[in-house]
């Protein structure tokens, strides 16, 4: 998954342990929970609640040092944004004119509702289109890299990527995750040969060693 300069900057001036440490400060008990504040806040450049400001000041990072990360981190997001937009429009173009390209990999999730209200059906589809188009930008360049060899590298590189959307998302107040699945049409090899081109994966993001053929 694409390691951003915040993300990056914050990553080496602290550790594990650190990080814990400055969610405690904030009386977060629920460990969960302030991991998925803290992965929205630095992966999205999202100041929430002055979130990246108690962090800057907890992790004592310079502040002009800890400004251009943020705003480096928000530029490639809003060019990431675009380039996404301007793919959609060009397949949608392709599909009108029956060229649209072979299938590409993606990644859905399985869920239980929390909710059934007016308009739920609706927000669960917007949930899952605005935030699956990261995870599946960054699974469709994993693939590209391994020359759409499907190995166990590379399925754990890609939980990475799952583990991380089930983080920071995983306080929604539409649906609880209960499991991902990767759809490819690459080959697989050593322990995965003859797969059909369908991979589970648990909520957290761990690769099911058994194939799915259906």
């Amino acid at each position: 998954m694409k390691v951003f300069p915040l993300e990056k900057l914050v990553s080496e001036k602290s550790n594990k342990k650190q990080i814990s440490g400055f969610l405690e400060s904030l009386g977060w008990k629920n460990k969960q929970k302030g991991y998925t504040l803290y992965y929205k806040c630095i992966r999205k450049a999202i100041n929430e609640d002055g979130f990246l400001d108690k962090l800057a000041e907890y992790l004592e990072i310079d502040s002009e040092e800890f400004q251009k990360a943020i705003d480096e981190t928000q530029s490639i997001l809003e060019a990431d944004k675009i380039r996404l937009i301007l793919d959609t429009i060009k397949r949608e173009k392709l599909k009108l004119n029956g060229l649209e390209k072979s299938f590409e990999p993606y990644v859905d999730f399985f869920y239980k509702g929390k909710d059934g209200g007016m308009g739920w059906a609706h927000g669960v589809k917007h949930f899952k289109e605005r935030t699956l188009a990261e995870v599946n930008l960054s699974v469709r360049s994993i693939l590209s890299k391994s020359e759409n060899n499907v190995t166990d590298e590379v399925l754990n590189e890609i939980g990475k990527v799952i583990e991380k959307h089930s983080l920071e998302n995983s306080d929604n107040n539409l649906c609880e995750i209960l499991k991902y699945k990767l759809y490819t049409t690459s080959q697989s090899t050593a322990t995965l040969q003859d797969n059909p081109g369908k991979f589970n994966f648990d909520s957290s993001g761990k690769p099911k060693v058994k194939k799915e053929n259906d």
